[in-house]
């Protein structure tokens, strides 16, 4: 079965699907930097919203994913 977008998207046979933007919201998530930043790493579009970590886990990502919009909230304003 073909994928709903298929149809819109196929240009010179290839199937192209609209852009994707990933967001992320991070607290004190050092221990699962490493895991998130292998996760992120072929989305073009990644940002990062962090909560005000005193872990390390933003300077970490920043570190890691370079090509990622990185928003560091100086309180934890929480995930909503």
């Amino acid at each position: 079965m073909a994928h709903p977008f298929e149809k819109e998207y196929r240009m010179s046979g290839a199937i192209h699907f609209p852009e994707l933007t990933v967001v992320v919201v991070t607290y004190q998530s050092q221990t699962i930097t490493p895991h998130i930043a292998q996760t992120l790493a072929n989305y073009a579009n990644v940002t990062i919203v962090d909560n005000a970590s005193s872990d390390g886990t933003a300077d970490t990502l920043a570190r890691l994913l370079p090509h990622a919009t990185l928003i560091r909230n100086t309180t934890n304003v929480g995930f909503g």
